[in-house]
C-alpha cells in the first residue's frame, strides 16, 4: 500500500505504514508521524471563528464563558463533535481584523444545539 497523505515523508521516504511503523526506500523501520493523531488523550487545536460585531473574543472574556452555536456547514459541525474537553481553541476574527485574537478553552464536549429541534445539530461549551 502506497503512501498517500501528505507530510515530509511522503515526498520522498513513504512506502507504506503499518503497525504504527513505516518502512523508508532505505528499509529501515520509523515510528509513524501518524501515531501521535491515533493516541486518545493527546489534546488538539481547533479554530473556532465569529465576526467580532456579532460575538468578539472580547465578549467571550466577559462572558467567561458560552455554548458556540448556529453552525450548519456539516463539516464544522463533525468537527465540533470530535472537540474533547481540554482541547485549545483558536479564536479568529474574520470579516474585520481578519487574525487570531485569543486562545479559549473547550469545556464541554458537543449536545444537541438548544436553538434548533433537529437532533443532527450540536453546540459545545467555550
Amino acid at each position: 500500500m502506497e503512501g498517500s497523505l501528505s507530510t515530509p515523508y511522503s515526498r520522498s521516504i513513504l512506502i507504506i505504514e503499518f503497525n504504527n511503523f513505516i518502512l523508508n526506500r532505505n528499509k529501515q523501520f520509523l515510528p509513524s508521524p501518524y501515531l501521535y493523531l491515533k493516541q486518545k488523550n493527546t489534546m488538539n487545536y481547533w479554530l473556532i471563528k465569529s465576526e467580532p460585531f456579532k460575538y468578539s473574543f472580547d465578549q467571550l472574556v466577559a462572558d467567561k464563558k458560552t455554548f458556540w452555536d448556529g453552525v450548519r456547514n456539516y463539516q464544522a459541525r463533525n468537527n465540533l463533535r470530535e472537540m474533547k474537553k481540554g482541547d485549545l481553541l483558536l479564536f479568529y476574527h474574520s470579516n474585520e481584523g481578519k487574525e487570531v485574537v485569543g486562545i479559549a478553552k473547550l469545556v464541554k464536549e458537543a449536545y444537541q444545539d438548544p436553538t434548533t429541534e433537529d437532533p443532527n445539530w450540536v453546540v459545545v461549551e467555550v
